[in-house]
């Protein structure tokens, strides 16, 4: 219960939340969430604890997309441009298609 004092603020494990998307926690009595490092993407909405207990909850984005860090989803390269490259940081892996061909969907390898 929340008497209104500083100590009764942590007094259950119900006081204690699931991380974001794009975020874990790898270790018990933390403080703060981690982010998924550039490349890699975590989904789950804070629903479910062990999607979020480890750094190996992060999943590679596959080529012909991109992530920033702490990213829910990957970012598929534009249209005319593709990867290939898995794990991509940013859309610098996405490169333009060479002369005479052409992507006309985004997230192509």
């Amino acid at each position: 219960t929340d008497d209104g004092s500083e100590a009764s603020l942590h007094d259950s494990e119900a006081d204690c939340v699931i991380c974001a998307s794009g975020k874990y926690s790898g270790s018990s009595a933390s403080e703060l969430c981690s982010d998924c490092e550039a490349g890699k993407y975590l989904t789950d909405d804070g629903a479910t604890t062990t999607s979020h207990d480890s750094a190996d909850d992060c999943a590679v984005c596959t080529p012909g997309n991109w992530a920033l860090v702490s990213s829910a989803t990957c970012t598929a390269c534009e249209s005319g441009k593709h990867g290939e490259v898995s794990g991509g940081t940013s859309e610098a892996v996405c490169v333009v298609c060479s002369s005479g061909k052409y992507t006309n969907a985004p997230g192509l390898t």
